[in-house]
């Protein structure tokens, strides 16, 4: 197709994603305009400048969402835009217009793909133990997807990566002589509880509680656990809690973190809603079931398939000749191109999930940088300073005790005083009838 124009849209019914959103339409916004001359300008948020038909208000679109649709259906907008809103949208898409989104809804690639309107969607994949992060291209025009793939990552291409993780995580997992798992466990992999992967078709989310009789079968042919997602706060103890609730059994929760429990050497299986790290399982020869169903998925393949998103590397996602390929345009004799860089977009993002966890503890590097930095001084003057307060501690302890000592000195004085102090009152009190009797035993005494 002629691409005139390339109109930016994010999850316009939701405003949780706009910053992400518009980060990736920054990271690809100069090699399409070297690639095509074309200005994708911005998302319709806050007035910015876009290329979407005139007079589009998203306020108008989020009103028309919310007109039509009850409070209890709301979640349904996740995966169907009402007729008013739809059609609200598309009167604006230009004649010719290509939609770049990021972390599209269902309600939208639906909508678009409905309405022969092309689009490319693009979202960090769920393989993230490479050196960089990896981004998901999808679309709906087949013979883009075809040029794309000539610039994707092959799966050998990830099978090494995961074959690197693998040796990093079983080296530091048998220097360290960590305790091995129970015999074959089923490890339930937690998610974040307003995870949009698990919005179903009715606008409810997802729940464990929902495959109780699965769980429950899966408890009683062997031992489970649970790993609970790093940023589920309180919602992973209500997770786990419903889980043993369901299967009547104590489900330990797993200490080691996503990646230790794909590389070590122990045999188990992964079960869980949609969480990615089912998906990435698979790369190092792991067994995972996905319970709730998975929208998006790595795909490798030139032909084109529903749900299938190319696995894009960073360096060729910041550069021109993918872009120059996905829209049909000559390569310019000296391309804007970008060096692969290890960990580049995990950078520029800020993100690095459970990546930096797996690679970081127990780093030398990361350590004789920490004592080059000054690292070292401060640690030593921090053992200094909790030397001194345990010393500090300790001679207050002493204090006290003395404190306690003088007051059951005082305590015990006080008794003796007051029984000197009765015991006198009780002779005085004895020798008055002696020197105050009757008149008549007065002269008797005096005789």
């Amino acid at each position: 197709m002629q691409v005139s124009t390339i109109v930016c849209l994010d999850n316009l019914v939701q405003d949780d994603g706009w910053p992400a959103s518009e980060f990736c339409f920054d990271l690809v916004r100069l090699p399409i305009f070297h690639a095509t001359g074309i200005a994708i300008g911005k998302t319709p948020r806050r007035g910015q400048q876009n290329n979407l038909g005139p007079g589009f208000s998203i306020d108008q679109f989020r009103a028309l969402c919310a007109r039509d649709a009850r409070p209890e259906q709301v979640g349904s907008l996740h995966h169907r835009l009402p007729e008013a809103a739809a059609n609200y949208l598309l009167r604006h898409l230009p004649a010719g217009a290509l939609v770049l989104g990021h972390q599209m809804p269902p309600c939208l690639i639906d909508l678009l793909s409905t309405a022969d309107v092309a689009w490319i969607d693009l979202r960090l994949s769920p393989l993230r133990f490479g050196s960089d992060l990896i981004m998901g291209l999808g679309t709906n025009l087949p013979s883009l997807h075809a040029a794309v793939h000539r610039h994707a990552l092959g799966a050998e291409e990830v099978v090494a990566e995961a074959r690197l993780m693998s040796a990093r995580m079983r080296l530091r997992r048998r220097q360290d002589a960590q305790l091995r798992l129970p015999n074959n466990p089923c490890v339930f992999v937690g998610q974040t509880e307003d995870d949009p992967a698990l919005i179903d078709a009715n606008g409810r989310i997802a729940r464990a509680s929902d495959h109780a009789q699965t769980l429950y079968r899966l408890a009683r042919t062997g031992s489970m656990m649970y790993l609970p997602h790093p940023l589920a706060g309180d919602f992973a103890r209500i997770e786990h809690d419903a889980i043993e609730r369901v299967t009547g059994h104590r489900v330990p929760v797993c200490t080691l973190d996503g990646y230790e429990l794909l590389a070590c050497e122990d045999e188990l299986t992964l079960v869980g809603l949609s969480a990615g790290l089912l998906q990435e399982a698979v790369w190092f020869a792991r067994s995972a079931y996905a319970l709730a169903p998975v929208n998006d998925h790595p795909v490798f393949d030139a032909d084109h398939q529903q749900g299938g998103y190319l696995q894009i590397a960073s360096h060729v996602l910041l550069a021109e000749p993918m872009w120059a390929s996905a829209l049909a345009k000559p390569a310019r004799a000296r391309p804007l191109k970008m060096a692969p860089r290890a960990n580049q977009l995990r950078e520029l993002m800020n993100n690095w999930w459970g990546y930096a966890d797996a690679t970081q503890r127990g780093s030398e590097h990361l350590r004789a940088g920490f004592a080059i930095a000054g690292g070292q001084r401060h640690a030593e003057a921090l053992r200094r300073c909790e030397g001194e307060l345990v010393t500090a501690r300790d001679q207050l302890q002493g204090l006290r005790v003395e404190l306690d000592q003088l007051k059951a000195q005082l305590r015990d004085t006080a008794a003796i005083a007051s029984a000197a102090a009765a015991a006198s009152a009780l002779l005085t009190g004895a020798a008055l009838p002696q020197a105050t009797g009757t008149p008549a035993a007065r002269k008797a005494r005096a005789a």
